[in-house]
Formats: structure tokens, sequence, C-alpha cells
């Protein structure tokens, strides 16, 4: 049943499914604990360098996540550039109310955001502490995701509870980049990220709907022993396999690294279909479709198929540019879909029989078999999810070793909630164009503003005993968008009275004279527009081409800015 637009939920709506306020008063408990069990400095002189441990919040927890997101979105080389008093753009400050400032400054000035909402003191000292699991608990060495419980076991089991895939998965290998010290890290050659956190993952279409650790040294984490004749990376392809609802049919698509004829057999004994390319070593592959590719393109003709079925499962050769090898245990063979087809360049391997059926056309709409279409279509459902994460990763520059599957973990549930909002938004009465930067900075904006807005009512939480944090049983519905609030938070004044009480000097507010004393005057040297630096900042927030700022020679005599003649009256109008 398509939603209406009253009941359509918003990008915050939906990341909250998946962190809601449990989540984070959980970490607040296991970060004040983690920051009294450091303990204090053992020297006096050190008592100097350590900051003062602040007990923190849920509330402050989410200001922290919220500012992370929005540092994946405005990439600056090091951390502090975002708390710099002159910023990228150089604008003066506005207001000293937190939450005006914040509401003003994410509007117009982006880069100003982290110091409008916290200090950059704050920020270093909680993401110091930051601590996920109980460190009252002592972790068993082997299981080294424990410090991501027990939050990666909720995360996990939230994306299985609130997405239905379709019928065509996949499963592939993920890669977490870390470059630090761990036994647990690989490298990979020939890959976008070669050395990091390797990950098995079942997506759908960028959503990613299970997930298993893997560790160089350890194997796949939590790896059940049965059946005992699949090595273990078929009994993880397996294990993720069966994750899927029982009650429907479901197609597996898996590339060269993961096929085999026994763990096809299994997945027929499950009632999944499976599919897939497929090495020349691979187990239980029959020899005679084993033909080396230079003698396969003399051979075999463009677009020929041949087959055999071994123990229910169709072991095929296709000759495409190169010879192809496959495997099926749901697909019919003969059946093909006709799609638009590029041709190759004249210095591939096999350019002189495929320029004969494209002939002088570059593209041209040639017959190709429907595997071959399914596994072109649906096996790049892990990639898509990879795409979508490595746009604004949240990834920053740390040194324990855990740090980057957390942010990874944060990463995915924001990708699986923009996923489900295109879902939604693609079978509603009217289809919405919803783009990924607006999304998250919009769930950023979300974050930090209702962490802005609890901070002085949320009390501190006590550092005592687990919360928990499981998922009813129920299958929960999508709450409906909140209705939008204006606050302004003012800050309580102390009362208290002291012997001598002295006043602190108060700025001085900034003032303008009034609309019909501006006076336009010529000037000795050029500068650049004032108000064109603020709309060029404006389309760069937004993703618009960004306009040209021009050197002028002319300003407001009163205020004393530099503005051109067509800024002139448009910025006395708005302040």
């Amino acid at each position: 049943m398509p939603l209406t637009e009253a009941a359509r939920p918003t990008p915050f709506d939906l990341f909250s499914l998946f962190w809601e306020d449990a989540i984070f008063e959980l970490l607040a408990v296991n970060t004040n604990l983690y920051a009294k069990s450091k303990g204090k400095p053992s020297s006096s002189s050190a008592k100097l360098r350590v900051r003062q441990w602040k007990e923190t919040t849920a509330a402050e927890l989410r200001i922290f996540i919220g500012l992370t997101i929005k540092m994946g979105l405005h990439k600056e080389p090091r951390l502090r550039l975002y708390w710099s008093k002159r910023g990228r753009n150089g604008w003066r400050k506005i207001s000293k109310r937190p939450l005006r400032r914040y509401r003003v400054l994410s509007a117009k000035y982006p880069y100003r955001v982290p110091r409008s909402c916290m200090s950059l003191n704050r920020f270093e000292q909680l993401k110091r502490y930051f601590h996920v699991s109980d460190p009252r608990i002592q972790l068993d060495l082997k299981h080294w995701y424990e410090k991501l419980e027990p939050l990666a076991s909720v995360l996990r089991q939230r994306f299985r509870q609130y997405y239905l895939p379709g019928t065509k998965v996949a499963i592939d290998e993920m890669v977490i980049q870390f470059c630090g010290r761990s036994r647990h890290t690989l490298k990979i050659r020939n890959k976008p990220i070669n050395e990091g956190y390797k990950i098995f993952a079942l997506c759908d279409h960028g959503y990613t709907y299970g997930f298993l650790w893997y560790s160089s040294t350890e194997g796949i984490a939590e790896l059940s022993s049965t059946p005992p004749n699949l090595s273990p990376t078929s009994r993880g392809v397996l294990q993720l396999a069966q994750l899927l609802p029982s009650h429907h049919r479901w197609n597996l698509l898996l590339d060269n690294y993961f096929t085999n004829i026994p763990l096809f057999e299994k997945l027929l004994e499950l009632g999944i279909g499976a599919a897939g390319t497929t090495r020349v070593n691979c187990t239980g592959f029959p020899s005679t479709l084993k033909i080396e590719k230079e003698e396969a393109r003399k051979v075999l003709p463009w677009g020929h198929v041949s087959g055999e079925v071994v123990r229910n499962v169709c072991c095929l050769v296709w000759q495409d540019n190169s010879s192809v090898l496959f495997m099926t245990s749901y697909h019919d063979i003969k059946k093909k879909v006709e799609r638009l087809r590029r041709r190759p360049k004249k210095t591939s391997t096999n350019a002189t029989v495929v320029h004969n059926i494209f002939q002088d056309q570059s593209r041209k709409v040639l017959p190709i078999p429907e595997f071959i279409d399914d596994y072109n279509y649906h096996m790049g459902s892990v990639d898509i999810a990879d795409q979508l994460r490595s746009y604004y990763t949240t990834q920053q520059r740390c040194r324990r070793n855990w740090f980057p599957l957390f942010y990874w973990l944060l990463d995915t549930s924001l990708v699986n909630a923009y996923r489900i909002q295109k879902t939604i938004n693609s079978t509603g009465y009217r289809k919405l164009q919803s783009e990924h930067f607006r999304f998250r900075s919009e769930v950023a904006d979300q974050l930090i503003h209702s962490g802005i807005t609890h901070s002085e009512e949320v009390t501190v939480i006590p550092s005592v005993g687990p919360i928990d944090i499981s998922p009813p049983n129920a299958f929960p519905s999508i709450p409906a968008p909140r209705e939008p609030k204006v606050t302004y938070i003012r800050r309580a004044q102390s009362s208290h009275t002291t012997t001598a009480p002295t006043l602190r000097p108060q700025p001085t507010p900034v003032t303008f004279p009034p609309p019909s004393s501006h006076t336009f005057e010529h000037r000795p040297t050029r500068t650049l527009c004032l108000f064109c630096r603020w709309l060029r900042a404006e389309d760069s927030f937004l993703g618009r081409p960004e306009r040209k700022v021009r050197s002028i020679n002319t300003g407001c005599r009163e205020c004393n800015y530099t503005l051109c003649r067509e800024c002139f009256f448009v910025f006395h109008d708005i302040c």
C-alpha cells in the first residue's frame, strides 16, 4: 500500500529505525565507564596536559554522531580546520545562541557548523574515550570484533527486520580501508581498497541485508561447522543465504571466488537457486568445458553456448569477447534477451570475430543468454553499496583499530536508510527525487538539532548496568514524520551571590545604519564582493555551479563593506 504524503517518513525517521534512543544511551554509559577506567594521571605534570573529563549524555553523543556525518559531507585535510575561526570562506560570527546559530550557519555556512554546537576540545575528548562495548567485561582475544558489541548484533538484526529484498540478491566481499597495525587486516592486489578489513556481505541493489566479519588470521567470525564437506568460504556463503526468509523463492548471484558444485548442490536442498561465473580449477566443473581462451577464440564462434549438467547444476561456457565459464541451477539456457552492446576495442583479444558482428556500428542490439543478463544486472549489488558508502564516508583518521569498523556500521546504516527511502518514494503517489547528499545532511541536521534541544533537559546517565537494546519481536511500522518545531534554547542564568559581584563585559552587537543612510561609493583599492562570496558559498553547499566573484572597488560607506552595484540593494534589504 503506498504511503500518503502525511505518513511519508523523513530521513531522520528512517535512520532512527536502526539507531534508536537506547543505542545512544548505551554508548553514553560505556563511554563514561571507559573514561572512568582510565583513572587519573600519575604525575602532576601530566595533570596539566590531560583535560578534565565531564560525563557525557545521549544528547551530546547525538551531536557527536551528527558532526561526524556532517564532516563526511565536507571533507577537510585536518580535523582542526572544521573549527577554524576564519574557515574556508572567512565569514564573521552571527549569534551566540547555540540552536539559532546552528540553524543559520548550517544553511549558509556549512564549514562553520562544528564550532557552533561543540568545541574542538570536547569533540577530541569524546573521540578519545568513545566506547561501544562494556569496558568492565574482559573480552576474548579471539573474538576481535566484540568491541563493537552489542551494536553490531543489533544493527545486523535491524537490517533484516525493516527490509524485504528482491528475488535476486548477491554475495560478495567488501574491504574497509585501514592501514594501521592489526593482525586481522589483509592486503589484496588490484583492488580499489587494497588494504584493510574484509567483510562478506549479502546485498540487494545497495542495501546490506547481512554481513560476516573476516580476519586474515582467524577466518570468518561466528562460522558454523556444518556441513563439514564445504570449505570455510562456502560455509560463510551458506550461512548468509540462510538469513533470507524461508517463505520466498531466492536466487543467489556469486562471482568466481565462491562458486563450486558442492555449494550449489547444498543451496538447492534449501530451495535457493544460485548462479555465477567460475574458474577453471573449480571443484566439480567438467573437464570437457575447460578450454583455453586462445583455443576457444579460434574454435568457438561469437555467442556460442555449450553446457553439461553435473549433479543438478548446469555448467556452461559462453563465447563473448572471451570465453566465460558459468554455473547456474535455476536458468533456462535456451532463453535469450536483446541488449544494447558496445563494440570492443581493436586491441581486444577476440576483436577479429566480434568486429564481424558489429561491422561499422559502435553499438548494436544483440541477443545474449538470460543467465548472463541476470548476472550483469544483479551481481553489482555489493558494489553499489560500496559506491554509496564511499561518496560521503564518515571514516576519519584514528589509532584504535576497531574504529574503522564502527564508521562502516554508521555508513551502512545511512546507506540502508537511504535505500529504504528510495524504495518508498518509488511506490508512492508521486515519485520524489531524493539525493544522497541531502539525505545525509538532513539526518545530521536532525541529530544535532535533537542533541541541542535535549542537552539541557536530559540529565547525566548513570554509569551502572547494561541497557537492553534488543529489538522487539513484533514487526514495527514505519513511524510517521514528526511535526516541525522551532525551539530556541537560552542558557539559564545561574543564581549565586558573592561578596563583591563583578559584571563581565558583554560583546557589542553588530548594528547597521537605517536603510536610508547607506551610501554607495567608489574605493581606491579592489577587493572581492562580500555578498557574491556569500552566494558562492551557498552554491557550493547546495551542489550548484559556483558563480564567479568579481574584484570591484565599490562598497557601502556606512557599513564599510565591499559590495558590487548588483548586490548593494539586495544586501541591505536582507540585513
